[in-house]
């Protein structure tokens, strides 16, 4: 358990890097084989933006409701990541509660729930959250496991991908 959270640390920092570096790419220019699974599974998104990752992987960027959502997908078209960001206005109560009380007088900025495909040593999809906090003029982000239990930020991380 703590290897899978350790990746989704690396993960996230190597995501975190990858989106500064990352290229604005047509449509024209994304395998038909990854938009044919992204619409696919997206039927209603008409407005979506490709980038190309330093690793070569393809990342679908869109907005739907209340929410901003990125999905990456491998050279083969494997969907490998989902990320979906939201403002505080869209969580429950229950969450907002439980990141209130763990870090008074910190204002929730944003909310972010990674899904991880295949993770290592996992037979399913590994879930995590990044959660932006402004105390001040100070922000921070902080993360959650899939049950709302606090992570140490290196172990997020370290999670290996099969």
């Amino acid at each position: 358990m703590i290897k899978v959270f350790a990746f989704l640390i690396i993960s996230l920092i190597s995501s975190l890097s990858v989106i500064a570096q990352d290229t604005r790419i047509e449509q024209d220019n994304v395998p038909l084989k990854i938009q044919a699974k992204f619409f696919g599974k997206y039927k209603d998104i008409t407005d979506v933006s490709w980038k190309k990752t330093q690793e070569g992987q393809f990342k679908a960027h869109f907005y739907t409701k209340n929410r901003e959502i990125s999905v990456y997908y491998d050279k083969s078209g494997r969907m490998m990541q989902v990320e979906n960001v939201s403002k505080k206005a869209v969580l429950t109560d229950e969450v907002s509660n439980h990141i209130n009380e763990r870090f008074p007088g910190n204002k929730i900025l944003e909310f972010k729930k990674v899904t991880r495909f295949y993770v290592q040593g996992t037979t399913g999809p590994q879930h995590y959250f990044e959660i932006l906090l402004k105390e001040g003029k100070k922000k921070s982000s902080v993360f959650f496991d899939g049950e709302m239990n606090l992570m140490q930020a290196d172990n997020v991380f370290n999670l290996a991908v099969n």
